[in-house]
């Protein structure tokens, strides 16, 4: 998987966890917690003390193939592909003894689901193929939700969406279907059938909302409150003259759902991608439009932040929109190659530069992209995944060593590494979240992963 789109996918599947309210994850005031004989090491820096401490070896795990994390009360919740293709569940509760292995699975785990202090999760195995899983937190408590769809081929069900009490999410059995959940098998019961598969679920307001395939250049979205008789249309792309259509990226914002169309044209001489990024309520309404050179198969990258949704490209526009035409605009003034960007305290934070300019900055800014001011520069291969954490933000510095963790309080005496010496240049870090006291991270170099934290924030 190319290195942008692993730290841009750990970015939007991190942030939802980092921004639930719960339990700090990280225990008591982020010291050591009591770890046993294989608690790993520790690292410290000149007149800082210890910074990190190593939690477990995940043997034969790697995350190149990172899928997200969660935090649910005082656990987080992770995915870690295995050498073997399938796919582990962990959970940590901020202790060596409190990280363990909840479930083996067939294929990844595209996203984790929060339902009260359960976990919702796509799961398999060999006898009922592909089926909603659920987790309590123990190894014995991860099981099979229900089996839809009896025998191995499964009924592949969707990522779940959670509306009021209940999470909704699509199945086949073999028709495709709406589905709702309390988190029980015997709650655990069929709205209605849909008229194709959807390929994304999402809640916004008191609507849940369906991303579906009808064909190559065939796409739809439709709303419902979660009752049989409810299915609406509210945007479709019907387009056969081009190559493909997709519909992706369904983010909700309160009562709005912001989502990217992606149009693609195979011409003799070229080929054009298209981009659109709009907002739903009852119906749609576009808010950019923006053209893509050819190979750019996934330019755009869609983030909420607080009221409103940042749009990033990889050549460095950025643009920011509250869910109207007004509202939208293109952010200048950050600098060259802007991206990762996130909000922390009442300040815009992110990365500008380049491989190509040779320096990365690491920057602030007002919510309008003004007043920009460089917290350090960066002399590395790459500088990215900011992530907030309660006190400071975490990132990763590539090296041509190997990455480092840092974190930064927006001043440049407060900016420092945290993570052990850089690890092998073989290797990928990826920062899975934080609670009140310290932050996560995983480490891995395709023989196996590490799960670290910091000792305090």
């Amino acid at each position: 998987m190319p290195r942008w789109l692993i730290r841009r996918r750990a970015i939007a599947l991190a942030l939802p966890a980092l921004l639930a309210a719960g339990v700090s994850a990280c225990g008591g005031d982020g010291r050591p917690q009591t770890a046993g004989a294989t608690s790993g090491t520790s690292s410290a820096r000149a007149g800082f003390g210890p910074a990190s401490r190593r939690l477990a070896v995940l043997t034969s795990s790697d995350i190149r193939e990172f899928d997200g994390s969660l935090r649910v009360g005082n656990l987080v919740y992770f995915d870690a592909r295995q050498k073997d293709g399938r796919h582990a569940l962990w959970r940590t509760d901020g202790t060596t003894e409190g990280t363990i292995r909840l479930a083996t699975v067939p294929g990844r785990i595209p996203r984790l689901t929060a339902l009260g202090s359960k976990v919702l999760f796509r799961g398999g195995d060999r006898t009922h193929g592909r089926e909603p899983w659920v987790s309590d937190g123990t190894a014995s408590g991860t099981l099979p939700l229900r089996d839809l769809n009896a025998g191995s081929s499964g009924s592949d069900p969707s990522p779940a969406a959670v509306l009021g009490v209940a999470a909704y999410f699509t199945a086949r059995t073999p028709e495709p279907g709406l589905w709702r959940t309390d988190g029980t098998a015997s709650g655990t019961q069929l709205v209605r059938r849909l008229p194709s598969t959807a390929t994304d679920v999402a809640a916004a307001g008191d609507r849940i909302y369906l991303a579906a395939q009808r064909g190559r250049s065939h796409a739809v979205l439709w709303s419902t409150a979660g009752s049989p008789d409810d299915l609406t249309t509210v945007a479709e792309w019907d387009q056969p003259s081009l190559t493909y259509v997709h519909l992706a990226q369904l983010t909700p914002i309160g009562t709005r759902l912001f989502y990217v169309v992606s149009t693609y044209d195979s011409g003799e001489d070229t080929d054009t991608w298209s981009f659109e990024v709009a907002s739903a309520t009852s119906s749609a309404r576009r808010l950019l439009h923006l053209s893509a050179a050819a190979g750019d198969e996934e330019p755009l990258s869609i983030t909420a932040i607080g009221s409103e949704l940042f749009v990033e490209r990889p050549d460095g526009a950025t643009y920011r929109t509250d869910g109207t035409p007004a509202g939208t605009r293109r952010l200048t003034g950050l600098g060259p190659a802007p991206h990762d960007v996130i909000a922390f305290g009442n300040r815009l934070y992110y990365v500008s530069g380049s491989i190509d300019d040779g320096r990365f900055r690491l920057q602030r800014a007002n919510p309008d992209g003004t007043h920009t001011e460089t917290i350090r520069e960066f002399g590395s291969f790459e500088v990215s995944s900011l992530v907030p954490g309660p006190r400071h933000v975490y990132f990763v510095e590539w090296r041509t060593e190997g990455q480092a963790v840092w974190r930064t309080d927006g001043t440049a005496a407060g900016t420092r590494e945290v993570s052990p010496a850089p690890t092998s240049g073989d290797g990928t870090t990826v920062i899975l979240g934080s609670g009140p006291s310290c932050a996560y991270w995983l480490w891995s170099d395709g023989a196996g992963a590490e799960l670290w934290r910091s000792l305090a924030d």
